[in-house]
This record gives structure tokens, C-alpha cells and sequence, in this order.
């Protein structure tokens, strides 16, 4: 059975909690894309950015959804909802 399934992405992003399960999912051999619904490139705490493969991506047409975490107070990422799922 294919497996689909999506990383959110957000400005302020830590590096390990996106491309940690990013590549792992890719290596497991399921088909995996980063969404937002806000815009295309987002850049990391350290600088490093990532662009979105779909830009409205909706909950339904996947498996599983990885939602990186960040702390609230960095005013980044979980303190911000980037998409309406």
C-alpha cells in the first residue's frame, strides 16, 4: 500500500524536528511533501531554508501529517498556526 505524508513548515523551524522525519520518511520509501498553507519558502532558527512542495495542502490526501514543534516563546511555529487543517 503507498503511503503518503506531509511536514508542515513555519518560519523559525528547528532544523532536526523537520528534516529528521523528512529524510527518514523518504528512506522508509513512502512519498513525503512539505506544506503550508501560507506561503513557499520558510527559513530555520539557523538560517537553513525549505520550500514547499505544495502550498494547500489538504489533510485528506494524506497518511500522516508531521507538525514540527517549536516553543511559544520564540514567537515562531507552534505559537502561529500556518494553515487552516
Amino acid at each position: 500500500m503507498h503511503k503518503r505524508e506531509a511536514v508542515l513548515a513555519e518560519d523559525g523551524y528547528e532544523e532536526f524536528e523537520l528534516w529528521y522525519p523528512l529524510i527518514r520518511t523518504k528512506e522508509a520509501g513512502r512519498e513525503v511533501v512539505v506544506g503550508s498553507g501560507r506561503k513557499e519558502v520558510f527559513q530555520s532558527k539557523h538560517g537553513y531554508k525549505v520550500k514547499a512542495d505544495l502550498p494547500a495542502p489538504k489533510a485528506e490526501d494524506f497518511d500522516a501529517l508531521v507538525i514540527p514543534g517549536d516553543s511559544p516563546r520564540t514567537g515562531s511555529g507552534a505559537s502561529r498556526p500556518s494553515t487552516s487543517w
